[in-house]
């Protein structure tokens, strides 16, 4: 039972939730209700998730000396013992496999399996040395997220607006810096280095960028709201309302991270936070009524 515990943890079902981006191209375009598109891309959130676990496997093995120097990571199951890395790496093969064979087999897009191997390519690279050069280690992680639309997109014959790209890119770049705040903080706690780029990293430069991410972002958002085009695709004058949910997710991201230094994974934020989770929430509910109800 510890085995099957300790490879559920390694697994970590819990950064699912960021793979939930795959359903927003369905949503964005109102066909989300659709039972045979909802089915498809629902297909290829287990996939990919199970693809994206096969990563967080890889990873914890290269990272595992210095995952048990953290003050967190060292309860992970390769760094605490619980599994060995050898089957750390079967784990992390037999995830791969069988995600890349569901989409393969059961997502009727060939584009789909492109985007996933890319995925999977480029968080290799991340993995081995990518994530040790400072700005490109976020704009890699970023980029995931913009995939994860395209693999929504492709599955759910869906095209994307360059709205959601952006705006994708600009906040998941938004909450990354946000973690690499919460490595400066540790080893100015500590005084151990978590990853070797942290050094090219200030708090002044975080807080700076993390700052000017946030602006831009909104106004990226609120051009959304009150372009023509989304306005006469969804047939609503009233879209830019939902601006007040972004602006105070955004603002409430910015005092977990900026005054109560709760710059950690994004994920477990949003887990343990009530307030964004209301949030969230509500801006689903008065978006997914404009769309669907309106």
């Amino acid at each position: 039972m510890k085995k099957v515990s300790a490879i559920i943890s390694l697994m970590r079902p819990y950064q699912w939730m960021k793979n939930f981006f795959i359903f927003l191209p369905l949503f964005f375009h109102g066909t989300l209700l659709d039972s045979g598109e909802f089915l498809n891309v629902l297909i290829a959130f287990i996939g990919f998730s199970l693809i994206a676990s096969s990563i967080y496997c890889l990873n914890d093995i290269i990272d595992v000396e210095v995952d048990r120097q953290h003050p967190k990571k060292f309860k992970r199951p390769i760094a605490s013992g619980e599994l060995s890395e050898s089957a750390g790496i079967i784990l992390h093969l037999v995830l791969f496999v069988l995600g890349l064979s569901i989409i393969y087999f059961l997502v009727s897009s060939s584009n789909a399996i492109y985007f996933c191997i890319f995925y999977y390519l480029l968080n290799l690279a991340y993995c081995f040395f990518l994530k040790r050069i400072s700005i490109i280690d976020v704009i890699v992680i970023s980029s995931g997220f913009v995939l994860r639309l395209f693999v929504g997109s492709a599955t759910g014959g869906v095209e994307l607006s360059k709205w959601i790209i952006i705006m994708t890119f600009l906040l998941a770049l938004f909450l990354s810096f946000g973690k690499r705040r919460d490595d400066l903080l540790i080893y100015h706690e500590s005084g151990k280095i978590q990853r070797k780029n942290v050094l090219n990293y200030n708090l002044d430069f975080l807080n700076i960028t993390m700052s000017i991410l946030s602006a831009v972002t909104l106004v990226a958002y609120l051009m959304y709201t009150i372009s023509p085009e989304v306005n006469t695709r969804l047939d609503s004058d009233n879209i830019f309302f939902s601006f007040v949910f972004v602006l105070i997710g955004v603002l409430r991201y910015l005092q977990l991270t900026l005054v109560f230094n709760k710059s950690q994974d994004p994920g477990k934020i949003l887990l343990s936070d009530s307030f964004l989770q209301i949030i969230i929430a509500l801006w689903v509910l008065f978006f997914g009524f404009i769309i669907y109800f309106n």
